[in-house]
């Protein structure tokens, strides 16, 4: 990692393997969004997407006024890369109509990567938002079955697309036909996919 990588972020050794932490995932850590907005313009878009990565996959489930501050100055201020990566931790802030709006907007504005937008409105499991991720979910499966046949791993992010719009209408619903969306799916060859099915059925706080 270069320079402001390892300002955002720790190393450790797991089994032998260097895994990375994010900072803010401290309570004591933080960065004045002052602070933020003086750095923003000075940063390339590769120091900006890591700090938003670091910011957004912090693991907080509750955000002090600063952070809240910090998600709106991202949110103002990001591009598709930084919105992805923020989209997590935007679902904890206290502005549940904002917070839906402007998920809204990027499932809207966007077409593929959408997984962190999902996982983010399954959390907030708003039920005015099912049908449009039903027609979003429709669109993913047409998508999918191509890709589905014995060795056919197609594009990670359609499976992670359409695996976290399931994910996120079976939180909201409860209804078990999208949970069985997931379920199918571990029935494909490549262990990656199935690896990819239980990871995000994990994070999104269920079991297949």
């Amino acid at each position: 990692m270069h320079e402001i990588q390892n300002e955002w972020f720790e190393t450790g050794e797991v089994e032998g393997r260097t895994s990375y932490y994010s900072k803010f995932s401290k309570k004591d850590f933080t960065i004045p969004v002052e602070a933020l907005r003086e750095q923003w313009p000075q940063w390339n878009s590769d120091e900006k997407r890591k700090f938003a990565w670091a910011f957004g996959f912090s693991g907080k489930t509750e955000l002090n006024e600063e952070d809240q501050r910090i998600v709106e100055f991202l949110v103002q201020n990001g591009n598709p890369d930084i919105w992805r990566a923020i989209a997590p931790i935007v679902g904890r802030h206290p502005d549940r109509r904002w917070v839906v709006s402007f998920l809204l907007s990027r499932l809207n504005d966007e077409t593929e990567h959408l997984a962190n937008y999902y996982q983010a409105l399954g959390t907030l499991s708003p039920p005015e938002c099912v049908p449009i991720l039903a027609d979003k979910l429709a669109n993913h499966h047409r998508k999918v079955v191509p890709h589905t046949a014995p060795g056919s791993w197609g594009e990670s992010s359609l499976y992670s697309d359409y695996l976290s719009c399931s994910a996120a209408l079976f939180r909201i619903t409860g209804q078990e036909k999208y949970r069985d969306n997931l379920r199918k799916i571990l029935g494909h060859p490549e262990e990656k996919v199935r690896q990819k099915v239980r990871t995000i059925a994990a994070s999104n706080g269920f079991e297949l």
